[in-house]
């Protein structure tokens, strides 16, 4: 797959792929190892683009669902935690207990 950067071009494999975030017009392309390529298609492009292990869990975020690694509660909101991040990923409200299905399956 080829990720195109204003001055750049990549070229990857989908399952190098950890998850696809909106930032502003931009969408951060994460990349197993650390690598972010910005680019400018948005989230819906991607999700008709990508096979079906990765899952829309936030209006701002899709997840490759290979990299899952763990998914908890804290207060009244879910997250997301993913192979290689630190980082907790917010689930949407609204798409918490079609996600908690989801990742139950694969476990």
């Amino acid at each position: 797959m080829l990720l195109k950067e204003a001055h750049q071009i990549w070229e990857c494999n989908v399952s190098d792929i950890t998850m696809v975030r909106a930032a502003s017009v931009y969408y951060e392309v994460h990349l197993y190892g650390g690598q972010v390529a910005m680019v400018r298609e948005p989230l819906q492009g991607w999700e008709a683009r990508l096979p079906s292990t990765f899952l829309r869990i936030h209006r701002s975020f899709l997840v490759n669902r290979s990299y899952f690694q763990a998914l908890s509660m804290k207060g009244r909101r879910w997250y997301v935690r993913l192979g290689g991040s630190p980082e907790l990923l917010a689930v949407s409200r609204r798409l918490a207990t079609s996600i908690r299905e989801q990742l139950a399956i694969a476990e």
